[in-house]
């Protein structure tokens, strides 16, 4: 393999956005080398024993030693250092002594809560149905005084921490989702769903924090839960041909309320609902044909779903007539995503649930594709008003096959610093921290480096901001 410099594969990407400029967005991530992607910093296997099943990142310590916290099968939660692989501590599972708080189940999911105090809690659950509190670092608390929250009736996959509110969401296979007092540790708000529960993801960019969604056998439902508006969709694809509900087109959704005068192709029809949605599900997105296993939903105008089906669906909810921007091939099944979003780079990071085990980074940034030069300058220069402009997504940057199994779950390391390019850092500046910790069903947990894929666009934009100004 021919390794480039980074002077050499700068003056490639320039030569190449100069010989390809209408390629745009593709452009910049086919022109990816060994050098750009994000290497594997460690690897660590058999910390636990049986499978890893949940997995969560923190650097909060008071020490600032970054932590991977990680859990599974074995009950325990061990407790690694995020930058060398270390094992640091672990908190054990039940030992049988009546009052111990460790856990007697399997645990699935991990997360960490911040007090306003500025101590740091990690949360747990699983088959037990129950949500134990550990202090991270006073080891007394892992002995004695146990600290939990009871409501579930199954077992709990999902939990998310709403820090400005001290508030813990969670979502179960009983298909019930509910808010907790992280503080008075107990319930405060609980919502129902009729189908199967897989999935849950609240939108953190939302002021009020009142957002989230959820992913069922087929379907997302999009939830609010202050509000009781909400939609019904339609389904073209099973209404008979030549029916109204078949000429509204794929995807379209209508207000609930029924028998509202509505237009589709300038064409004026009274659109009836075909299901009635409980209380506080806004939106219910339909386009998946198999189990919709992970959801993102990074801000109110964005939500990402993934199936058994191998799609991710990218969606707008704010635009329910026809919230489906675009689909995009996986290639295989994908049970856990994340984003990060800092500003300048948008990306999604997923994992494969099966052959070729992989690691993929998404950019989902948009960009205006370019225009066609067959358009006249008159065309340019009227009054009418431009057609919508199409989204492009990026082609994923694959880390490669780092695991030899299932990839079940992966977490993010963002210290909150601003990243500065390598080339450009002074010799006395702190190194910022960005870092995917995956973990597999092959015992592995291994941790990647994502300031390489972030270089990788803050580069890209400079070549092609350094090459409009030359045009003009």
């Amino acid at each position: 393999m021919v390794i480039f410099s980074a002077f050499e594969e700068s003056l490639l990407k320039i030569i190449a956005f100069k010989l390809f400029p209408n390629l745009g967005e593709q452009i910049k991530l086919s022109l990816i080398t060994k050098f750009d992607m994000p290497k594997c910093a460690w690897s660590v296997k058999d910390l636990h024993e049986g499978r890893i099943r949940g997995v969560h990142c923190t650097y909060k310590r008071k020490d600032g030693v970054p932590l991977v916290l990680s859990a599974g099968e074995d009950r325990n939660i061990n407790m690694t250092n995020a930058l060398t692989g270390e094992f640091v501590d672990k908190i054990g599972a039940f030992n049988g002594r009546p009052g111990h708080p460790g856990h007697t189940d399997k645990i699935y999911c991990i997360v960490t809560w911040t007090t306003p105090d500025d101590e740091t809690f990690i949360i747990t659950a699983g088959d037990e149905c129950l949500i134990r509190i550990f202090p991270l670092e006073d080891k007394h608390f892992w002995n004695h005084d146990p600290k939990f929250m009871i409501g579930h009736t199954e077992y709990i996959h999902t939990m998310h921490v709403i820090q400005e509110k001290s508030e813990l969401i969670s979502a179960s296979y009983d298909r019930s989702i509910r808010i907790w007092d992280l503080i008075k540790c107990e319930q405060i708000k609980r919502f129902n769903q009729s189908k199967q529960l897989y999935t849950m993801d609240i939108c953190l960019k939302d002021p009020d924090l009142t957002h989230f969604a959820t992913g069922n056998s087929k379907y997302v439902y999009v939830w609010n839960m202050e509000e009781t508006v909400f939609f019904a969709p339609l389904e073209p694809d099973s209404a008979p041909e030549g029916t109204d509900e078949a000429a509204a087109g794929p995807g379209a959704m209508v207000a609930s309320n029924a028998n509202e005068l509505e237009e589709f192709d300038d064409v004026p029809r009274v659109i009836k609902p075909r299901v009635a949605l409980p209380p506080y599900i806004q939106l219910e997105l339909r386009s998946h044909t198999r189990t919709v296993t992970a959801v993102a939903y990074p801000a109110l105008d964005r939500l990402i779903s993934a199936s058994d089906d191998g799609q991710l669906c990218i969606w707008n909810p704010e635009l329910p007539e026809m919230p489906l921007l675009e689909k995009i091939d996986a290639k295989s099944p994908i049970y856990s995503m994340k984003y990060f979003n800092d500003d300048t780079v948008f990306y999604l990071i997923t994992c494969a649930w099966g052959n070729p085990y992989t690691v993929k980074i998404w950019n989902l940034e948009e960009k205006e594709k370019p225009p066609d030069d067959s358009e006249s300058e008159e065309e340019l220069d009227s009054d009418e008003e431009p057609e919508p402009k199409e989204i492009m997504y990026c082609y994923p940057m694959d880390i490669g096959k780092g695991h030899e199994a299932n990839v079940v779950d992966i977490a993010i390391l963002d210290d909150g610093k601003p990243h500065v390019v390598k080339e450009k850092r002074k010799e006395d500046e702190e190194l910022d921290i960005k870092m995917i910790t995956s973990i597999s069903w092959d015992g592995c947990i291994k941790s990647w480096d994502l300031r390489p894929a972030i270089e990788v666009v803050h580069r890209a934009k400079f070549l092609e901001k350094a090459q409009t100004s030359r045009t003009f």
